[in-house]
Order: structure tokens, then C-alpha cells, then sequence
């Protein structure tokens, strides 16, 4: 089990503001918009069969290339993680911490258990139906934000874990690498 802390949703929205996502006001559902458009991500790099090659990008980075060179490690990651479902994960990730980190939220306990839960992925189609049941999650504007935030982390962590994915190391990845990009990662908003 990962563990999510305030120091990982700090570095989140750090990273936003130093981009320019925060620079105007917007209301929770932009916040959640966004979320869910990295949970079609996922479903969209599953489609098309992109899956990360980290074993490729952990000797690239550690044998072949200077690590600190930041025009290879960009390079290395579009390569080898980029666009890929464990790189869209940890986008969604990323996108609940900086949320969380816009509204001051605690995220000191938000892995320290994961609680009973009972989700039973289908044999077929587990991506679809993890993402469909995620952005029911985050459609829940019923419950409290903190919660629905806290829960759907506590979904993610266990589909990772079912699917033996290690979500905190590609989470660490594209971190440093939303920070080496331009302002708004070259988009809109």
C-alpha cells in the first residue's frame, strides 16, 4: 500500500500554482472535471493497448544517460511511461492531490489503511469498469469533496494493487516530469 502524504499533495500544487493552474478562481466541479478527464485518459491509453516499458525507462535514466540532464529524462518518459494507463493513474493521483492542496485538505491518512472494501472486478473488462465506477466517484456531489476524494484514492490504490502496478513510483515520475514543462503543460487551462 502506497502512502499518500501531505508532503506529495504540497509538491502537487506547488508544482500547479508554479504552472499556472491556479492563477484564477474556479468552482470544485472544474477541480473534478479535470480529474475525470485523466480517468478517460486511462481508459483511452487501455484501448490502445499503451502500457508503461519502466524496466526500459529505469535503464535508460540509470545506465545509458545523465540523470541530470532534464532534456533526457523528458525524452526517456515520453519514450517509455508517457501516455501510458500506469502514467494515466498517476495523473489522476496527482490531479486529486493538487485539488486537496488547493482546499487545504488532509491527505496524512487518505492511504494509512485501506479499509474493507468489496469491488470485485469483473474478470473482462476491469479498466472500463474501474474507471466507470471512479467517475462515479467523483459525479457523487452528494457526498463531501474530502470524502469523495479520499474514497476514490482508496479505489485507485486498490485497482493498482490488484493489477500489481506500483502507483507511487509512477506517481514520483510524473511529478518530475510536470515540472520540467511549460506553463498550463501547454494547454488552455
Amino acid at each position: 500500500m502506497i502512502q499518500i502524504n501531505n508532503e506529495l499533495r504540497d509538491r502537487a500544487y506547488k508544482c500547479a500554482c508554479e504552472h499556472g493552474f491556479h492563477d484564477e478562481e474556479h468552482h470544485d466541479s472544474h477541480w473534478l472535471a479535470l480529474i475525470m478527464s485523466e480517468v478517460g485518459e486511462a481508459i483511452n491509453a487501455d484501448r490502445k493497448g499503451k502500457h508503461a516499458k519502466s524496466e526500459g525507462f529505469i535503464r535508460w535514466q540509470t545506465t545509458l544517460r545523465n540523470p541530470s540532464n532534464d532534456r533526457f529524462y523528458i525524452a526517456d518518459f515520453d519514450y517509455f511511461i508517457k501516455d501510458t494507463v500506469e502514467d494515466e493513474l498517476a495523473d489522476i493521483v496527482i490531479r486529486i492531490l493538487d485539488f486537496a492542496g488547493l482546499r487545504d485538505y488532509d491527505c496524512s491518512k487518505y492511504f494509512e489503511t485501506l479499509c474493507d472494501i468489496t469491488f470485485v472486478l469483473p474478470e473482462k473488462d476491469q479498466l472500463s469498469f474501474f474507471c466507470y465506477t471512479l467517475f462515479t466517484m467523483l459525479a457523487n456531489t452528494q457526498d463531501d469533496i474530502e470524502d469523495v476524494l479520499r474514497y476514490s484514492l482508496f479505489f485507485i490504490s486498490f485497482y493498482c494493487k490488484k493489477k500489481d502496478i506500483d502507483l507511487y513510483t509512477y506517481i514520483v515520475w510524473k511529478m518530475k516530469y510536470n515540472e520540467l514543462r511549460p506553463m498550463l503543460n501547454g494547454k488552455k487551462y
